[in-house]
């Protein structure tokens, strides 16, 4: 028979000796201080533009709708090969329903239709993209199509 053995007693917990001299810094000067930090509206992933959050399109409970979009004028130098194309944008619609940035994402075949469609599209308009009834500034994207 096996003897039982004592279980081995816990050793001392090893004390610090050390003790940190923790201050609370004074803030009362600073009536608002910007520190990057983005705030968390329930999962959505919105981005601090200027001031002002701007959403995907995707989080929106209602999308920017058009209300006056004319198309471009196609570009001399591909209506003369016969090149048709298109041209894929991100528009940054406003508050107000304006477009307040406009970035090409992609353009087939490029080097044709890009100029054409960054100076049209900043005079589209829109009704702004809303959250819980509230307009809201938001990106959208969308594809110009050059047919002849």
């Amino acid at each position: 028979m096996e003897e039982a053995k004592e279980p081995e007693k816990p050793k001392p917990e090893q004390k610090n000796e050390f003790t940190p001299d923790l201050a609370r810094p004074d803030l009362s000067r600073h009536s608002a201080i910007d520190v990057g930090v983005a705030v968390n509206l329930g999962g959505m992933a919105a981005q601090d533009i200027g001031g002002q959050f701007v959403f995907e399109a995707y989080e929106l409970d209602q999308p920017p709708q058009v209300i006056a979009r004319t198309p471009p004028v196609y570009p001399y130098k591909a209506r003369e090969k016969g090149i048709e194309g298109a041209v894929q944008i991100k528009l940054l619609v406003n508050l107000n329903g304006s477009v307040g940035q406009v970035i090409i994402l992609d353009a087939r075949p490029p080097g044709y239709f890009e100029d054409a469609v960054m100076k049209n599209a900043q005079n589209w308009k829109f009704a702004p993209g809303r959250i819980g009834g509230e307009a809201v500034t938001a990106w959208v994207v969308t594809t110009v199509r050059f047919q002849l």
